[in-house]
């Protein structure tokens, strides 16, 4: 630790004396400043000015801008997922026909054709891939705006239903927007509301705030934590009760063999899938800007920026 000014600033320096076969690797530069940069332009414009050799979240539509500028853009496919939490504690959220024509009304492809370059996979659940319970046979939601009205007037909402949809000031608005715009397309009328990063992880269980919510999670080489804290009837962020998933949720939290865990957590999968506790959306993928003369710098699958190489 080298110097911190706060909401601005932190430095490190290397320690010389780190062993040197350390799995994170070794360090491309004897000191490191991070900057709060929170604007996607600015953080672009200071690469590209040389006050920045790494920045994070490159928007898709400035790749040419840091490439013609002689600087690189990495992409990094994440563990980690996008999704939209969908309640079981409230009506009309507790009717899973409801939960599964949400899913049905999303067209999440063109989402990521339109807004993320194409980047990352429909997810049939919170699992990804390289990570525990992922399961590769099993299929993600179809897009079929008609399905998803079926379902709704077999649950008793033939002309939908109001709501709202909540999300992070610094997730993407754009990517909720569309959402929306595709929700209501079926009858679901969502009103979206941004809210400050605080307050959003302040209310996951205040049932008098936005029911939906999207949200993006990382890491998930082990899925246990996003379980236990959202999806457990028990869970410290929850507000999910289902019955079927309980146990499995259970049983693979303390099983201690790792080809036994794993397959409690595909059985989970394919629960989560048919019963959803959320709008299943796509695998995460980090856009980096590295500076032409930058050092070598290897990113990582958890969005952890260390800068060291391997």
């Amino acid at each position: 630790f080298a110097g911190w000014n706060r909401g601005s600033e932190i430095a490190l320096e290397a320690n010389p004396d780190y062993f040197t076969a350390s799995p994170k690797g070794r360090p491309v530069a004897v000191r490191v400043a991070y900057r709060f940069v929170p604007d996607a332009g600015t953080r672009v414009a200071d690469l590209l000015a040389g006050a920045g050799d790494l920045v994070r979240a490159v928007p898709v539509d400035q790749t040419e801008t840091v490439e013609s500028g002689g600087a690189r853009v990495v992409v990094q496919p994440l563990s980690g997922t996008a999704w939209v939490r969908v309640p079981t504690d409230e009506a009309p959220f507790d009717d899973v026909r409801v939960r599964r024509a949400l899913n049905h009304a999303v067209d999440v492809d063109a989402v990521r054709v339109a807004l993320l370059g194409g980047a990352g996979d429909r997810l049939p659940n919170f699992f990804v891939p390289g990570g525990l319970g992922f399961d590769p046979d099993l299929r993600p939601y179809t897009y079929d705006p008609d399905r998803a009205r079926a379902l709704l007037a077999e649950a008793g909402h033939p002309d939908g239903f109001a709501t709202t949809l909540e999300h992070s000031a610094d997730e993407r608005a754009d990517v909720v927007t569309a959402i929306a715009g595709m929700l209501e397309a079926v009858g679901v009328r969502a009103e979206v509301r941004s809210v400050e990063k605080a307050t959003f992880n302040g209310t996951w269980t205040d049932p008098s705030v936005a029911p939906l919510r999207f949200v993006t999670w990382r890491p998930l080489f082990d899925p246990y934590t996003l379980l236990d804290l959202l999806i457990s009837r028990s869970g410290y962020l929850s507000r999910h009760d289902n019955p079927t998933a309980q146990p499995l949720i259970d049983d693979a939290a303390v099983e201690t063999d790792p080809a036994a865990r794993a397959e409690l957590y595909r059985q989970l999968g394919r629960v989560l899938h048919d019963e959803p506790a959320a709008i299943y959306l796509y695998g995460l993928t980090a856009r980096y800007g590295l500076a032409g003369d930058a050092p070598a710098w290897t990113p990582r699958s958890d969005d952890y920026i260390i800068p060291t190489a391997r």
